[in-house]
């Protein structure tokens, strides 16, 4: 079934979405492409995980994603999301994205990332994994557009677990209520679109690697 939904993927680009300009406010056909592009498979386990009391949104406003690209700088919203927020730092911060890959890169639109599963050298098990549990939607007065960073999920709401994506296009209004946005890029976008540019299969994947080589965070000023 899955490879089945990437031929029809591959089918409605060459249709109806061939090279996408970077940064292009999407067609209809294709926002309903990336609405599928931004799940997080359906092998994680349907626990909803409870809410984080462990207060890192309070503490630390921004976090640098290390990757073999450079590094890209996020500033996160942990006041509008900081369930979302407190999680992705506590995975941050106990080295879980450590070695993960940046496994899904559609050109124009969003690069993805988060998988636990992508460190195995098994392309096909990249984008079903997760940290073993979800997290409720938090949905905020927050708009999608570029550079904005948000989580992944399996297309059912409050599914989201560890995967995230940063979105490449100019606006991507179909996205609005239904992924939490919980962060924006603040330094390294030219990192963002070096990884944008890499060659990838025809399932997304980059052909070498994108590496996530660790997430620092970084202190309230």
């Amino acid at each position: 079934m899955r490879k089945f939904l990437f031929l029809l993927i591959a089918t409605l680009c060459l249709s109806g979405c061939a090279a996408p300009q970077t940064g292009s406010i999407l067609s209809s056909q294709t926002s309903d492409l990336q609405q599928q592009l931004a799940t997080a498979g359906v092998a994680q386990p349907s626990i909803v995980a409870k809410t984080n009391i462990n207060p890192l949104a309070a503490a630390y406003d921004q976090a640098d994603i290390r990757t073999n690209f450079g590094i890209i700088g996020i500033q996160l919203y942990g006041a509008d999301s900081p369930n979302t927020v407190n999680n992705f730092l506590k995975l941050a911060q106990s080295k879980f994205y450590d070695g993960t890959l940046f496994h899904r890169v559609v050109l124009g639109s969003l690069i993805q990332g988060g998988d636990p599963n992508s460190r195995n050298a098994n392309w096909e098990t990249h984008g079903l994994g997760g940290p073993g549990y979800f997290i409720k939607d938090e949905f905020n007065s927050h708009l999608f557009v570029k550079g904005s960073v948000g989580m992944a999920n399996n297309g059912k709401p409050d599914t989201a677990g560890s995967q995230f994506f940063i979105l490449l296009a100019d606006s991507a209004p179909w996205m609005d209520g239904k992924y939490t946005n919980f962060g924006t890029i603040i330094r390294g976008l030219d990192v963002v679109q070096q990884i944008e540019n890499v060659a990838v299969n025809q399932n997304y994947h980059p052909v070498k690697n994108v590496v996530i080589l660790g997430i620092d965070l970084i202190k309230k000023q």
